[in-house]
């Protein structure tokens, strides 16, 4: 078992800080310290191990353990450091390595279900995914009760079986700080609870917002904001009926821009059958016109008639049989007029409604943009509502996530004078 190459892939997590927004509100953050390796790993189970009891009598740290394992001089099957008040823990002379280890329930659940599968790339994947679970113990079942508040769990499904990733909140800060890493032994053992004899699950919250940071310099690598999740996140807002009303149009999350662009389109559709329903109606004149002219006896009428329809509509009746006017019958003409005005009507109705909704939409944006960027940077909740805009507007930050670094330097610009042409 090559526990150096575990503390290497634990190495690679070490330069890195993670942030979350939930759905339920929570800015959650943690990082992978020198100590969390020991207990995350469960190096704890093996209790006959020298080293092990050692650091458990608190005489020999766990960062330094975790700093040896890296350097290859403390690895499974031995010990290459001499290490202070050690003989108190070595019995006949003997050191117990981990490799020497009593295997117990315990000691092989840490082999089998925690060292194999502890990789960056398996942790990125679990802090990836979509939700995160709030674990309740007292809910859970005895034997499945951990000192946590939260985990990750992704669905290894090769063993059709849950990787889980265990946080609780730190008792020396306000951050999260890592508990435990493990492949369940059974399906959904971490997730299932039994409330008066029925099976559930225990309660899970949308991941909002996720921000990886360079350790060292704090600076954003990576953040990935799920907006349409923020928008329900978003659904207590007193503007968030103007979603709800507009969802049956866009069947999805509506935002200014696409609001504005469907705005313009429909006054481009109504005057659209503005055009056709003039044609449509100069079409009905121009029948009736002709089906009174050769329909009645009064020839000055009909002098008056063929003059009209001459004049305005360029038609010369008396040079024209009357096969070779329009064929269409007056009823169809007036049930297309109809048909028209209804068109008209609905287009004028949603017109009127996405005008009415517009500038709640807005203000919406602007609410989850500045629920989330003040994660990010907390100065960001005291920006004006129009850098804000400018954020959505001019820099596409829907789109564009941008970083803590990149927005601060926006509003430096901004203050200094974009900010008052807008």
């Amino acid at each position: 078992m090559d526990i150096q190459k575990i503390a290497q892939e634990y190495e690679k997590l070490r330069k890195e800080k993670f942030q979350f927004l939930l759905g339920n509100g929570e800015n959650i953050s943690f990082s992978f310290s020198k100590s969390d390796f020991y207990h995350l790993l469960g190096f704890k189970k093996f209790t006959d191990v020298t080293i092990v009891k050692m650091i458990e009598a608190k005489v020999f740290e766990k960062k330094t353990f975790y700093d040896k394992v890296l350097k290859g001089e403390i690895t499974y099957d031995k010990v290459n450091v001499d290490i202070k008040n050690m003989e108190r823990f070595v019995q006949d002379d003997c050191i117990i390595n981990f490799s020497d280890a009593v295997v117990t329930d315990k000691t092989s659940l840490v082999i089998n279900n925690r060292f194999p599968y502890f990789t960056y790339d398996n942790m990125k994947l679990l802090l990836s995914t979509d939700w995160i679970i709030l674990y309740d113990k007292d809910k859970a079942p005895l034997q499945y009760k951990l000192e946590c508040d939260k985990f990750f769990s992704k669905l290894q499904e090769d063993k059709g079986r849950n990787l889980y990733f265990f946080i609780r909140k730190a008792k020396e800060h306000d951050n999260q700080c890592p508990v435990s890493f493990f492949l369940e032994q059974e399906w959904n053992s971490y997730i299932d609870i039994w409330e008066q004899g029925q099976k559930k699950e225990q309660e899970k919250v949308r991941i909002l917002m996720r921000c990886v940071r360079d350790y060292n310099t704090n600076k954003e690598k990576e953040i990935v904001v799920y907006w349409d999740r923020v928008r329900q996140a978003n659904s207590s807002s007193k503007f968030f009926r103007a979603q709800k009303h507009l969802r049956q149009y866009f069947h999805s999350t509506v935002y200014s821009s696409s609001l504005k662009i469907e705005i313009e389109n429909l006054k481009r559709d109504k005057e659209c059958e503005i055009s056709l329903l003039n044609e449509r109606e100069v079409e009905l004149e121009i029948k009736n016109l002709i089906e009174e002219y050769y329909n009645i006896e009064d020839q000055e009428r009909k002098l008056q008639i063929a003059e009209r329809l001459l004049d305005e509509y360029y038609i010369d009746i008396m040079m024209n049989e009357k096969n070779s006017m329009s064929t269409r019958a007056i009823s169809s003409i007036e049930q297309d007029i109809l048909e028209i005005k209804k068109k008209i009507t609905k287009l004028n109705s949603r017109i009127k409604k996405y005008q009415k909704y517009y500038p709640e939409i807005e203000q919406l944006e602007i609410e989850e943009v500045r629920m989330v960027y003040s994660c990010l940077w907390e100065d960001f909740a005291k920006c004006e509502e129009k850098f804000i805009r400018y954020l959505i507007n001019d820099k596409n930050i829907y789109s564009n996530n941008m970083s803590s670094m990149e927005i601060r330097k926006e509003y430096k610009q901004w203050k200094q004078g974009a900010g008052n042409v807008l």
